[in-house]
C-alpha cells in the first residue's frame, strides 16, 4: 500500500506522514460512488477524513483530487485477506422467509463462512489490541454470540420503537422485485398523533 494525499500520486514533501490514529476523525473505505459522497458530506462538515481503496487508481480518485486535494488517501497494495468474503449477518433471516428449517439451514452456512474468514484475517491482524485466541463458531447460534446493536450504532433521530427487531418493518409484494422495492412500516399506535 502506498500513501499519496487527493493532489498527486505521492505524497508531497511538505506532508507528515499520517497516522489514521490521530489525523483523521473518519476512514472512508472505497472511493466509488458512495465512498466519493461521503467524502463530499464530511468535507463540507468540516470533518477530516482519510480514504483507503485497494484499487491503484480508484474510480473517484480524480475527482477527490479536483475538489479535496489534501485529503489522505492510501490505495492498493492490500493484503487479499483483507476482503475476505463474510457472508452479511441478516442473510440468514432475510432468505428463509420465516421459514424455520431454512434459518437453521442459512445460520449454519453463515457461521460456516464467517469461520473460513476470521481463519484468513487472524494470521493478518500484526498487532491486537488484545490476544484473544480465535475460537469458531458452531452450526448454530450460542450464547453471546448476538450482541444488541450500541445505541450509538444506531442511525441519529431513530425513534426507540425502532430498535427492536419486532416486525415493525414488512417486505410486502407479489414477488422478490416487488418485495425488494416495498417496505411497509407499521407505527405503533400513540406515536403519530
Amino acid at each position: 500500500m502506498r500513501a499519496v494525499t487527493a493532489a498527486g500520486a505521492k505524497r508531497l514533501p511538505n506532508l507528515e506522514p499520517i497516522d489514521l490514529g490521530t489525523a483523521s476523525r473518519v476512514l472512508i473505505v472505497g472511493l466509488g460512488k458512495t465512498g466519493l459522497s461521503v467524502a463530499r458530506f464530511l468535507a463540507k462538515q468540516g470533518i477530516r477524513f482519510a480514504v483507503v481503496d485497494s484499487r491503484d487508481v480508484p474510480p473517484g480518485l480524480d475527482e477527490l483530487r479536483k475538489h479535496h486535494p489534501d485529503a489522505a488517501v492510501f490505495v492498493g497494495g492490500f493484503e487479499a485477506t483483507a476482503f475476505a468474503a463474510a457472508t452479511h449477518p441478516t442473510q440468514p433471516e432475510s432468505f428463509s422467509k420465516r421459514d424455520k428449517v431454512k434459518l437453521a439451514q442459512a445460520t449454519k452456512k453463515l457461521l460456516g463462512n464467517w469461520n473460513l474468514a476470521l481463519q484468513a484475517l487472524q494470521p493478518a491482524i500484526a498487532h491486537p489490541d488484545v490476544e484473544i485466541p480465535l475460537v469458531p463458531y458452531g452450526d448454530t447460534w450460542a450464547e453471546g454470540d448476538r450482541m444488541p446493536i450500541l445505541e450509538r450504532d444506531f442511525p441519529a433521530g431513530l425513534p426507540a420503537w425502532m430498535h427492536e427487531q419486532d416486525g415493525w418493518a414488512k417486505r410486502s409484494g407479489q414477488d422478490d422485485l416487488a418485495k425488494r422495492r416495498n417496505i411497509t412500516i407499521t407505527v405503533p399506535k400513540g406515536i403519530v398523533g
